[in-house]
């Protein structure tokens, strides 16, 4: 339809096709010795993470413009490892380290020489003791943790300033392609903290249960790749915002503070948003009475 001279249509500016396949096997074992006072039990696990993508790029017409093709494989293999030991039936203690891996996927640029990261990487390690009390009326635990979460995706919406910077610096070389706005990183996380559990049968009719957390958490790298990037190219960015023949030095030097500003948030120490000082769950469970099959239960869930 027309009106007051301008023409409105409608057109396509991005379509896109994208296949996951994860194919996974794994193997486990667990060996009991001493007469079941000492137990251990593992496994390893092999993984093969597939993408395959296809985006379809349109110009400011509508026209297709070409298209751009993405595969992505990695192939990260885990593994963990448990083990407890009883000396006596009342007193035990246990520790166990495990691995994982979550697979994540974009097609967006990465700066930096380290290129792009397709999955994340955890690992865990926690340790403590196990009792039963009054032959089992109690039992519970006692342990630490600590887990590293490395890769986690995050992105920036710097690239549009970068290739601005290198266009005014005349190296349509450097120029990043323009599909999306952003540019693609990591953060590392970093959890431990104290943890306690107890269960109780109170009686024949009353069971309670309770458990209290201590954690803590800390970021401890974001985005490495984009600091190592403008830390790189820094020298470069200010000699042209100091070429008094470079008619574009003063955008140079507006684009340069303002990639500065945005990385410069980068916060590496600081707790996660949403970590609890404390947690602490609590929950009663009454049988009734002559009534056969019927309880009550009720507790609460407490946040520091």
């Amino acid at each position: 339809q027309n009106g007051n001279g301008y023409e409105f249509t409608r057109y396509y500016t991005r379509d896109t096709y994208r296949f996951n396949t994860l194919n996974s096997l794994q193997f486990n074992d667990s060996i009991s010795m001493l007469h079941d006072q000492l137990v251990v039990v593992g496994g390893v696990r092999f993984d093969r993470y597939l993408v395959n993508s296809r985006t379809g790029l349109y110009n400011a017409n509508g026209y297709r413009a070409g298209e751009r093709l993405t595969e992505q494989r990695v192939s990260p293999h885990t593994k963990s490892v448990a083990t407890s030991y009883f000396p006596i039936p009342a007193l035990g203690v246990y520790l166990n380290y495990s691995q994982g891996f979550a697979p994540q996927s974009d097609e967006n640029p990465w700066l930096g020489t380290r290129g792009p990261v397709f999955s994340t990487a955890a690992t865990q390690r926690s340790g403590g003791v196990r009792f039963r009390l009054l032959d089992g009326k109690f039992v519970g635990s006692l342990g630490y943790y600590s887990t590293v979460e490395a890769g986690r995706l995050t992105s920036l919406s710097i690239l549009t300033t970068i290739n601005q910077l290198w266009t005014d610096l005349g190296r349509s070389d450097r120029l990043l392609p323009t599909a999306t706005t952003v540019v693609d990183d990591t953060l590392d996380y970093k959890g431990r903290g104290y943890e306690f559990d107890l269960t109780g049968n109170i009686g024949q009719q009353l069971r309670l249960k309770f458990n209290f957390a201590l954690p803590q958490t800390e970021q401890v790298s974001q985005w490495p790749q984009t600091l190592e990037y403008f830390a790189a190219n820094l020298p470069a960015w200010q000699a042209g915002a100091a070429d008094p023949a470079n008619p574009n030095r003063v955008r140079i030097t507006n684009s340069i503070a303002s990639l500065s500003n945005t990385l410069s948030s980068a916060t590496v120490g600081r707790a996660l948003n949403g970590t609890y000082k404390w947690r602490a769950n609590v929950f009663a469970t009454w049988q009734v009475p002559r009534v056969k099959g019927l309880s009550v239960g009720g507790g609460a869930n407490l946040f520091g």
